[in-house]
């Protein structure tokens, strides 16, 4: 399966090396937009996705002259916003999605969501940007052997059916340990839980835990991939560890996605000036400093690793189960 799953990232792993470059923003149709613009995010304010759709946020009324809001439709571990998208948005281009792949898809398999990826229109790849394992201070290694000699007494703050879930799993599955996985709606309130010692380590995203590095309050100990993380190369890799792991899988592959049947004319001018925005020196400028990676794709490349990455997830996960 990990082999498959190499093969199909390999476009993804194309994108991901691509540099930002600067653009003017498009013109858009006559009369639209009207009024503001919402970017639609399923998890909670703090974490990686909210992040990530506040910088593009920023970016576009700049570049765009719109406004644009952010909206936290979170509950369910994002089942509800992402059924919302599907379901309930009005397909007007006044909605747009800020998602991720493989956490649409554990709300679809998993969860029993009633949508499929179809129901979704993405016209810009964002970024990959793979779970990281944050702690106080200790290392992997450390706390793998602490739940080795003591099983449960590790605690690990998960998004239950994503994949910060599954990489906890498959280190436990690996190195036959037993971790106490504690659930959390998002990224968010697994860093805050982390820094009151109500949990020993978060599976999360490299931005979420930030601002905490450099004053050593936190500290990330392990990138869940076997290539390198551009932000900070430093980081070990838990390939390294012996833990048999996908390359860029395990994380969050994000898109800018409309609900489907957005009129033509808006929605062309949306995928324009998605990737006008997300290829402008400033998109760049700004992702850096929150220490996000930024490689945007067009629209049919963003249509192709949508649906390579749906694809090769949605027969792990089936398989998984």
């Amino acid at each position: 399966m990990f082999k498959k799953l190499l093969m199909s990232t390999g476009l993804l792993a194309a994108v991901v090396a691509a540099p930002a470059l600067a653009q003017d923003g498009p013109e858009p149709p006559e009369g639209y937009p009207t009024r503001p613009i919402e970017l639609v995010v399923v998890y909670p304010a703090g974490g990686g996705m909210d992040t990530n759709a506040r910088t593009i946020a920023r970016v576009a009324e700049e570049m765009l002259d719109h406004e644009f809001r952010v909206a936290n439709r979170e509950g369910g571990g994002g089942l509800v916003g992402h059924t919302f998208l599907a379901r309930e948005a009005d397909a007007d281009g006044y909605t747009i999605g800020v998602l991720a792949m493989g956490n649409l898809l554990t709300d679809m398999i998993v969860k029993g969501g009633e949508f499929t990826p179809e129901d979704f229109d993405p016209i810009t790849f964002i970024n990959f940007d793979p779970v990281v394992l944050i702690t106080r201070g200790e290392t992997l290694p450390e706390l793998i052997e602490q739940a080795r000699q003591d099983p449960g007494s590790v605690r690990v703050g998960i998004t239950p059916n994503s994949a910060t879930a599954i990489i906890a799993d498959i280190i436990q599955e690996q190195e036959d340990v037993e971790f106490t996985m504690v659930p959390f709606q998002g990224g968010g309130p697994r860093i805050t839980a982390l820094l009151n010692g109500t949990i020993d380590m978060s599976t999360a995203y490299y931005a979420e835990g930030d601002q905490y590095y450099e004053t050593g309050d936190l500290a990330p100990v392990a990138v869940a991939n076997t290539v390198p993380y551009p932000v900070d190369p430093d980081i070990p890799l838990i390939s390294d560890m012996g833990i048999d792991i996908p390359t860029n899988a395990l994380g969050a592959a994000r898109f800018v996605a409309l609900p489907d049947g957005v009129p033509d004319d808006i929605r062309n001018y949306l995928a324009e000036a998605m990737l006008a925005v997300l290829e402008s020196e400033m998109a760049a400028e700004m992702f850096a400093e929150q220490g996000l990676v930024l490689s945007p794709a067009d629209p049919e490349q963003t249509a192709e690793i949508f649906e390579a990455t749906a694809e090769t997830l949605q027969q792990y996960m089936e398989e998984a189960q």
